[in-house]
């Protein structure tokens, strides 16, 4: 406040003017995320054109930094006080302390602005962290199946598998046990964010781009970010996925 006094209105108003702008586009990028996943606004398009943004968030709160620096480097560029005509030594030093203390006000804005610089990036770097996809396992496909032993994932936890199609796109796709008999069987990418994959944590099925959480249960239907579902069949203890159908979604892992 001590420093931000010593700008001029027209000053103020523009860095006042600019963290706005910069924390509502912000804002305005993350409903557009929520909206997406809920199916609200259509994705294709719209996430290709959002996913400079999306990715480059932390720019906007650098953005509020670099412009909030300008108050106390306002302050810093300001020349020493005249001695005013009429003014006795004490007057004047009093003028001078007044100076010294804003200045003093602006050192403390920077060392402020520079913690908190400092702890954005680090924060920013550990949130922004990419879990590493486990290497998907390579299967082949026999008579127009892919089959997939039911003992390798009856354990509950996302297996990862590709198939290698006929123009040498690597379809990945994930297999999960959500009880019983029951399995989420899905392309290893989702309507929403693309080919991106997804990554376990925690006992939880988690979106690499956007970090939304899945309902183990809804995986294998589509909607929102799930992942893109497959149809799929089991006999004699293995989980079938078509052929076919892989080569259908192929372009989806271009």
């Amino acid at each position: 406040f001590e420093a931000a006094r010593a700008l001029t209105y027209r000053r103020l108003l523009f860095v006042l003017a600019v963290q706005t702008a910069a924390l509502s586009f912000q804002q305005i990028i993350f409903l557009i995320q929520i909206l997406m996943a809920r199916q609200l606004l259509p994705g294709g398009m719209l996430i290709r054109a959002m996913a400079p943004f999306i990715d480059h968030q932390s720019w906007f709160i650098f953005a509020v930094f670099f412009i909030t620096l300008l108050v106390p480097v306002t302050l810093f560029l300001q020349k020493k006080p005249a001695r005013p005509n009429g003014a006795n030594p004490a007057e004047y030093r009093k003028i001078l302390s007044h100076a010294i203390h804003k200045k003093r006000w602006g050192t403390a804005s920077v060392l402020c602005l520079a913690v908190m610089a400092a702890v954005s990036s680090f924060g920013s770097v550990y949130a922004n962290q990419k879990e590493q996809l486990v290497p998907a396992v390579p299967v082949t496909a026999e008579g127009g199946k892919i089959g997939i032993p039911l003992k390798q994932v009856e354990d509950g936890h996302l297996h990862r598998y590709v198939y290698r199609a006929s123009g040498g796109e690597e379809v990945r796709f994930i297999v999960i046990q959500k009880g019983g008999s029951a399995y989420g069987v899905g392309l290893d990418a989702c309507e929403i964010c693309g080919p991106t994959g997804y990554i376990e944590k925690d006992g939880q099925v988690i979106c690499r781009l956007c970090d939304v959480m899945m309902n183990k249960a809804t995986i294998g239907m589509r909607g929102g970010c799930n992942p893109v579902p497959l149809k799929y069949t089991v006999e004699n203890g293995q989980l079938y996925v078509m052929q076919n159908e892989l080569e259908q979604e192929r372009k989806r892992f271009q």
